[in-house]
């Protein structure tokens, strides 16, 4: 997920967000990995909602990002 982050956003700043399904410390390790390697504008951890906790299963973590100017 960061190579292909690094690769699209060739440098710009980052604006992402980290979405977990019970999995807080997976997120918090994740987002720690990208405030080192990039420069964030934003970066929000939040939490799944129970349907998709319940669709995805536990564990999910998802990033979804933008680094276009």
């Amino acid at each position: 997920m960061i190579d292909i982050a690094g690769e699209r956003t060739r440098g710009n700043k980052l604006h992402g967000a980290i979405l977990h399904a019970n999995a807080p410390e997976q997120a918090g390790q994740l987002k720690e990995m990208i405030l080192a390697q990039f420069q964030c504008e934003e970066l929000y951890v939040c939490e799944a909602l129970a349907a998709t906790a319940i669709k995805a299963g536990e564990g999910l973590i998802k990033f979804g990002f933008d680094g276009s100017d």
